[in-house]
């Protein structure tokens, strides 16, 4: 019986990618997974897993990201802020002295704990003795996912990406980061100007940096991709994403597959498989018990029409001001009211349910985690959505589709238009315009759905057994003539 080793890293990486490890269970895999969060959403996750009889094993602090609903926490201001550094107290000039030596000690941190990942992966590996690795589309330097990634490759053990977001490639994470950078998510210590030792770092590794519109920034602080190179954990491209070291990325569409293409990532490595999230969903779509189940669960009767509103993140991925957000959503909450129509919001997973539900105190609106997105999307009337990776969904599903783009991401010559354009949305720039594009998408009629399939887990399966283990049982005619093992 072969083991295949899936890490986890991030909790929404989980919620998108857990039918992969469940079908190899059930196609006789002995499956292992590698959870690399902390907080109750790991817990969960583990308990779930164990549950399914799939060994499990936690990445331990100070090595794994963290709990992620604790931004969302602090964002709510349940958590106290930190504690002002003493440094901040301090004159300017003794600021100054103490510059240098803060970044130097970081480094030393960084160095250390980079290490430790560098041992810890290869512990692991040497435990588990897997025979594939699978992970996802992360960026890092000096984690655990650079460590698995370097010691699958000097043990050429096969090591595939299952990724989670239609948007890869070098040229989206470099709009990506300077948008970053602009929300503030992204600190200054990232700029080639923030003090001489960026500039001196920025010297000796030009390839670490970007440029644009005069503004040279790094991806990470070039103190600590510093002391992860020391280490041996910083990818060749650190811009690249996925990591240039998989052997194998499944991607959810052509889509994905040209902005790795342009990106020039070796065609060889990439296999269309579609979305596994999908499957369970489209194999269901026919079951009536589901469908009654379902609108019961939003409190609605079987096929009433509903907007589904996708909730934007902007406070707790903390590009969005507090204040700023909460009127925003306000405002939207006042144009959906406006319709007439039921409403049902879809919560990001770093929203935490308790902080909307104030919401439901409108008759006709309901606030959901659970079902996810995916779920709702094939029986909702039409979309609301902010630019988000989901907005792919709408034309799978034949759904009108209202992106409501406050910062202009999709107008016409915008940097990373091309990237979030959706063919056929319509789109609002201010709340104004939000009525009319409301509208506009209660007379719009649904179209048919495209290239919903329930095939995703099944043809990362097939191609990974047809790749690495010259499986017995040939891949199925069908898979073979769609070009899915990446011939």
């Amino acid at each position: 019986m072969r083991t295949a080793l899936f890490v986890f890293s991030i909790f929404h990486y989980w919620k998108e990618m857990h039918p992969v490890p469940r079908h190899f269970a059930a196609e006789g895999w002995r499956v292992h997974i590698l959870i690399g969060w902390s907080g109750p959403s790991a817990a969960a996750v583990a308990a779930e897993c164990r549950a399914l009889g799939m060994a499990v094993d936690e990445v331990p602090p100070p090595l794994n990201y963290g709990d992620h609903q604790a931004p969302a926490a602090a964002a709510a201001g349940e958590a106290p802020p930190p504690p002002r550094a003493r440094s901040a107290r301090l004159p300017g000039f003794m600021r100054r002295r103490l510059h240098a030596p803060r970044r130097l000690a970081e480094g030393i941190v960084a160095f250390h704990r980079a290490g430790l990942a560098k041992r810890y992966a290869r512990q692991f590996l040497t435990a588990i003795a897997p025979d594939i690795v699978f992970g996802g589309p992360w960026q890092a330097a000096g984690s655990f996912d650079n460590g698995f990634a370097l010691w699958c490759n000097r043990k050429r053990l096969p090591y595939c990406c299952l990724s989670f977001s239609p948007y890869l490639g070098e040229p989206n994470n470099i709009g990506g980061k300077f948008t970053h950078l602009a929300h503030g998510m992204a600190g200054n210590y990232i700029r080639r100007d923030y003090d001489w030792i960026n500039r001196a770092i920025a010297r000796l590794f030009p390839h670490w940096t970007r440029t644009r519109d005069g503004v040279t920034i790094f991806y990470w602080d070039p103190v600590r991709t510093l002391a992860a190179k020391l280490r041996g954990l910083v990818e060749r491209n650190i811009w690249q994403r996925p990591s240039e070291r998989y052997d194998a990325v499944f991607v959810f569409s052509e889509f994905s597959r040209r902005m790795l293409l342009e990106a020039r990532y070796d065609p060889a490595k990439i296999v269309v498989a579609g979305m596994p999230v999908l499957d369970e969903i489209v194999a269901k779509l026919g079951d009536a018990k589901h469908r009654a189940a379902l609108f019961a669960q939003l409190g609605l009767a079987v096929d009433e029409p509903f907007i589904l509103y996708n909730v934007e993140p902007g406070l707790e991925h903390s590009y969005v001001p507090a204040a700023t957000h909460w009127r925003r959503f306000h405002e939207h909450m006042a144009a959906l009211r406006a319709t007439g129509m039921k409403v049902v919001l879809s919560l990001h997973p770093l929203c935490r349910k308790q902080d909307y539900r104030f919401v439901e105190a409108t008759p006709g609106f309901k606030v959901v985690d659970v079902p996810s997105i995916h779920e709702l999307y094939p029986y909702c009337r039409f979309v609301v959505s902010h630019c988000c990776s989901t907005n792919l969904l709408a034309a799978i599903f034949g759904k009108p589709l209202v992106i409501m783009d406050h910062d202009g991401m999709t107008r016409e010559g915008a940097p990373r238009a091309a990237l979030f354009r959706m063919p056929d949305a319509l789109y609002a720039y201010s709340v104004a315009e939000l009525g009319d594009r409301l509208a506009e998408a209660m007379r719009r009629p649904l179209s048919p759905p495209q290239g919903a399939e329930a095939l995703a887990c099944r043809r990362i399966r097939e191609a990974v057994e047809q790749r690495f283990f010259a499986a017995a049982r040939p891949m199925s005619a069908g898979l073979v003539a769609a070009g899915i093992a990446g011939e």
